[in-house]
């Protein structure tokens, strides 16, 4: 299970539980949820993994699986998405709420 503060995360599911003040959530409802950019208010995807900071105990981003074509299924490069916890506002039953602005390319 992972710690999170009431103030970055309010989940309805009733899958919070409460330990000292802190919300615990527990690695599985944050995964195969979907992502929503309210910036723009398109889907992202789904979340496949997730970023841990193991020296600090935290969540870092959350990630999301990038384009994958024939020719990458058999090497390692991937381009998968991060998005950091820092733009992660709201986790909800069935989605995730991120505000990321546009990348300009």
């Amino acid at each position: 299970m992972l710690c999170v503060t009431y103030c970055r995360e309010r989940c309805t599911g009733g899958k919070v539980r409460e330990r000292r003040g802190i919300a615990m959530l527990n690695t599985e409802d944050i995964r195969n949820k979907e992502v929503i950019n309210i910036y723009d208010g398109k889907s992202m995807g789904f979340v496949c993994d997730i970023e841990i900071n193991l020296r600090e105990g935290r969540i870092d981003g959350i990630v999301l699986p990038g384009d994958r074509s024939f020719m990458k299924l058999f090497g390692k490069e991937t381009n998968d998405f991060v998005i950091k916890w820092k733009h992660v506002k709201t986790i909800g039953e069935d989605v995730i709420l991120v505000d990321v602005p546009p990348i300009i390319d």
